[in-house]
């Protein structure tokens, strides 16, 4: 039984092994946007659109941007943000 279902799931991989077709130039994909109203909008975006700013520098910031600092933890205020 058990080689039996091997047999099926290499025969099932065939299809996806032999599709040569790469992605187009200047292509986009739809991606589903839920918005508020309830409502499922499509939205196009590209695939190969500009890059993010900060992905071309080499020596970026890991450090996030929003740390959130303000907010209370364990119903105690944070001690940078009281300073």
């Amino acid at each position: 039984m058990k080689r039996s279902v091997v047999h099926f799931a290499m025969l099932a991989l065939v299809p996806a092994a032999f599709n040569l077709a790469g992605p187009a130039a200047g292509a986009t994909m739809m991606m589903p946007l839920c918005t508020g109203d309830g409502l499922v909008r499509m939205v196009e975006v590209p695939l190969d659109g500009p890059r993010a700013p900060g992905q071309d520098q080499s020596n970026c910031c890991v450090k996030g941007c929003h740390a959130s600092c303000s907010r209370k933890r364990d119903g105690k205020p944070d001690d940078d943000a009281a300073a």
